[in-house]
């Protein structure tokens, strides 16, 4: 794929990362192409609910000793913000409709499942650190309900913790599932599902939850599914989901409302793909993108028609790591050997 570039260089707490942008061309046209350059490890990235910006934690040393930033970047005028950070984030949330983030520390292990972590919230407009809650265990993965008055985060031992927005008290914890003696795994991947008092955590398999008065948490029926879950996406009434498993580049829809329940998406490209590594529902649920590593290591995004269940890849290139799809399924980050890049999916 051919590129121009053009970069524009900023300065934010005596720190001075380059900023590009490519104008794309080729066979795969992802449309707008955008990149933010952190430091060497990038950590967690997350989009705002309205998706005007994007978060990037990263940090110079692998190891926990190094320097680590927040770069906040706001898609409509492409200016980045860098925040000075103390010790190594884990994970970062944005409150919903303000501009307030939220950043943990500590990651929280079966090895290590009593280290202790923090919570820090910064107002992003005055660069300003508001507060900081301590936390044991640590901060493995984020979120904030859609009204801001409550925060989960997932931590070791199949545990999530539900905190009070405003005083930071513990309100439940509850366990993803039974532990067995030996220790268990960690919780991987929490969040609010939109404004309704429901959300789902990852611990292997996928199970959704409801928060019921007074903070009582109950499963919903049936509600397990996978075994070893990579990525999870919901469209915008939560009842249609899609899951992918780590090495496996198949897909599974699973719409609660239709009989049968489940569908399977395997790509025409199946032979040359390693796993799937995100997923986004756009158009209203009626698209499913789906991101891929392949076998040579490069990502190829596709998207299908949920309806059809018809396929057409709309970019291929060169990434590493994670990868991101914003609320709508508009944008897509992902990483590379320079850092985080977004592609708009919508633009021609």
């Amino acid at each position: 794929m051919r590129a121009t570039l053009i970069c524009i260089t900023f300065i934010e707490l005596f720190l001075a990362p380059t900023h590009c942008l490519w104008a794309s061309s080729g066979d795969t046209k992802p449309g707008r192409y955008a990149q933010v350059q952190p430091l060497r490890h990038v950590v967690s990235f997350v989009f705002s609910a309205d998706e005007s910006r994007m978060a990037v934690a990263s940090t110079s040393d692998s190891i926990r000793r190094g320097t680590s930033v927040l770069d906040v970047w706001n898609l409509h005028t492409d200016s980045v913000l860098r925040l000075g950070l103390s010790g190594s984030p884990s994970s970062v949330a944005f409150f919903p409709n303000e501009d307030r983030i939220l950043v943990g520390f500590g990651w929280s292990t079966s090895a290590n499942p009593s280290i202790a972590g923090r919570i820090e919230c910064w107002d992003v407009n005055r660069k300003e650190r508001l507060w900081t809650w301590t936390t044991k265990p640590g901060v493995n993965r984020l979120s904030v309900s859609g009204d801001a008055k409550w925060i989960a985060f997932g931590a070791s031992q199949q545990r999530t913790f539900l905190l009070d927005a405003t005083s930071g008290a513990t309100l439940l914890t509850f366990q993803h599932g039974p532990c067995p003696s030996g220790g268990c795994d960690p919780v991987t991947n929490v969040d609010f599902l939109g404004e309704d008092r429901g959300l789902f955590t990852v611990c292997g398999s996928l199970r959704l939850w409801t928060i019921e008065a007074p903070l009582n948490v109950k499963e919903a029926v049936g509600s397990e599914w996978g075994q070893d879950v990579n990525a999870v996406a919901f469209d915008e009434d939560t009842s249609l989901m899609a899951i992918a498993e780590f090495r496996s580049p198949n897909v599974t829809l699973i719409d609660r409302r239709a009989t049968p329940r489940f569908r399977h998406l395997k790509s025409r490209r199946s032979a040359f793909l390693r796993e799937a590594v995100g997923l986004g529902f756009l158009d209203s649920g009626n698209m499913l993108a789906a991101a891929y590593r392949k076998k040579d290591g490069t990502l190829a995004v596709s998207k299908w028609d949920v309806a059809s269940g018809l396929e057409a890849t709309v970019f291929q290139g060169e990434s590493w790591g994670p990868v991101r799809f914003s609320p709508s399924g508009r944008f897509m980050a992902a990483r590379d050997t320079k850092g985080v890049f977004l592609v708009d999916l919508k633009q021609p």
